[in-house]
């Protein structure tokens, strides 16, 4: 019986801090029972990632570096899947490293639960010395930070989520690949095209990819708005891709600002109505920071770090420029 193979599909854009770590991590995979080789798919990088790749390859016939001018993730994932000799294809990312048995296991389990896909558990990296890096992880972590439904929240078993999957590579051909207007969320898109074609995937935390998130907290909120002005794309392209959780944001943040513009319209022109704004305005932003209280507080029982009783304010600005995103797209359109 011939063996599974497997092709590694991995984006790349200057990522030299990142990369030798990973392609070790994912050479390093016990692949007894599967062929393997290593995709790098390169966006034009100008901090020496290009040179980087291009040694390793050829250093070692398992890795092939493909050249990406589109720049974006989902052109390099169709680059990998068009340039594949693999019948199985996997998706990781080059911010991670990865257990050595990591895709043997989501190949087992994708074919022991009948499934198209399977990924590993996200365990968000932490840096105990770096306090931003600490207050990052308790915000990637916790599910009021990213909702119980996040890739990095989810529980093991059949899932929507599969943030690093390994994929037959025939349900390509089914239900065709990566879509390259959508710069970001062309997973979850992806994702739910599989599930509406009548497949499974499947999340198991027997092997976990080590995820290195945003290093600063500017960086965080810079992707939290990003990623919801993408959500608004997607909600307009794929509104079945997206879930309550996409959209939550989005409700907090537009209604801040409605009550807020209604507390300064009625100060001035009816006095009399302004408290009908005022107090839902402070109740909700009230209500909020005593959930982010809770989990500063179970945070710090852990760590006996004071500083992460600035929890509560981080996660308020996170959700509201996640949601502001999302706003200021449907709005503009930019």
């Amino acid at each position: 019986m011939q063996k599974p193979f497997v092709s590694v599909i991995i984006p790349v854009y200057n990522e030299v801090r990142y990369i030798d770590e990973m392609v070790a991590s994912v050479i390093g995979q016990q692949h007894d029972s599967f062929n393997l080789e290593l995709l790098i798919v390169d966006g034009g990088s100008t901090d020496g990632t290009t040179a980087k790749i291009e040694t390793l390859a050829q250093n070692n016939t398992l890795i092939r570096v493909i050249h990406n001018s589109k720049k974006i993730s989902p052109a390099a994932f169709n680059l990998g899947i068009q340039h594949a000799k693999g019948n199985y294809i996997a998706i990781l990312g080059a911010h991670s490293k990865y257990d050595k048995d990591y895709l043997a296991i989501c190949l087992e389990e994708a074919i022991t639960h009948h499934c198209a896909g399977c990924s590993g558990k996200i365990v968000v990296a932490k840096n105990d010395a770096d306090i931003q890096s600490v207050l990052i992880y308790y915000m990637l972590t916790s599910s009021f930070g990213v909702s119980s439904k996040s890739y990095r929240t989810a529980k093991e078993g059949i899932s929507e989520q599969c943030p690093y999957p390994v994929f037959e590579k025939s349900i390509f051909n089914e239900v065709g690949w990566y879509n390259e207007q959508l710069v970001r969320n062309q997973d979850n898109d992806m994702n739910y095209r599989i599930m509406q074609a009548g497949h499974k995937l499947y999340y198991t935390h027997k092997v976990s990819a080590y995820y290195y998130p945003k290093q600063t907290i500017k960086g965080l909120f810079d992707y939290a708005k990003l990623t919801g002005k993408w959500n608004a794309v997607s909600l307009q392209l794929n509104p079945g891709s997206m879930g309550l959780r996409h959209v939550v944001p989005f409700i907090f943040c537009s209604g801040l600002l409605g009550l807020l513009l209604g507390t300064l319209a009625t100060a001035f022109l009816m006095p009399q109505i302004m408290v009908y704004f005022l107090w839902p305005l402070l109740f909700i932003i009230g209500l909020h920071l005593s959930c982010g209280l809770v989990v500063a507080i179970s945070a710090f029982t852990n760590t006996k770090k004071a500083i992460l009783f600035v929890l509560p304010f981080l996660f308020f600005s996170f959700h509201f420029l996640y949601g502001y995103g999302t706003l200021h797209k449907l709005v503009t359109g930019k």
